[in-house]
């Protein structure tokens, strides 16, 4: 809802804010059924930013939102459901732990042990997360999933399978010169560039500690 979010210590990020989705479904563009699909407090906040903002507000987030596709796989049991309808291993998963690690409900570490032999590529990402259903962009180790047991669960995979799955950075805050530059919003320059330094100290530490617990005595 949101695609140059200020974030506290300096620079932007994406954000999610359920409030705005709320306005944008139950009072611009009035879906049946939409407000059965909030809380009241949501509701609340959602109708005070409506009335509080005018038509230039509306029409920024109607284009923002209207901008995005929609995510229609959010969970293990959907990604589990896509392989089904194409049981072949050219049938691969691109891992987006941003947007899965999105939703409370999801286990990262155990959708890679359980999608582990269909993982083709990682989108390696970090969210924070509030009660009310808002979510932003956060840096690559500091967010609400835990980097360090996906990237575990990750070698555990290439382990056993005796291969090495790709995987980047991706997204981030935007900071310094991002904010100067003609870019896609979300994909800015230095934030990966902080998990490149970051991922692989990381990554080697883990191999290490791992090499060490399955040595023969």
């Amino acid at each position: 809802t949101d695609l140059a979010a200020p974030v506290a210590r300096g620079g932007t990020c994406l954000r999610f804010e359920a409030a705005k989705m709320a306005a944008f479904e139950v009072f611009m563009v009035e879906r049946e059924g939409a407000a059965g699909d909030y809380g009241p407090a949501v509701l609340e906040q959602a109708e005070a930013w409506y009335t509080a903002s005018g038509p230039e507000a509306h029409a920024q987030l109607l284009n923002v939102i209207m901008s995005c596709l929609p995510r229609i796989v959010s969970n293990a049991q959907d990604i589990q459901s896509v392989f089904a309808a194409f049981d072949a291993p050219e049938n691969g998963l691109t891992l987006g732990t941003g947007s899965l690690g999105a939703s409370p409900a999801n286990n990262l570490p155990s959708i890679v042990q359980h999608c582990g032999d269909r993982i083709h590529f990682v989108h390696l990402r970090n969210v924070t997360k509030d009660p009310d259903g808002l979510f932003e962009e956060a840096t690559l180790m500091d967010g609400d999933t835990d980097k360090v047991a996906e990237l575990e669960a990750l070698l555990e995979v290439e382990r056993r399978r005796e291969t090495s799955i790709p995987f980047r950075p991706n997204h981030g805050h935007a900071l310094l010169d991002d904010r100067q530059w003609e870019s896609h919003p979300g994909y800015p320059l230095f934030a990966p560039l902080r998990g490149l330094a970051k991922l692989p100290r990381v990554v080697i530490a883990l191999s290490r500690n791992n090499q060490a617990a399955h040595c023969e005595p």
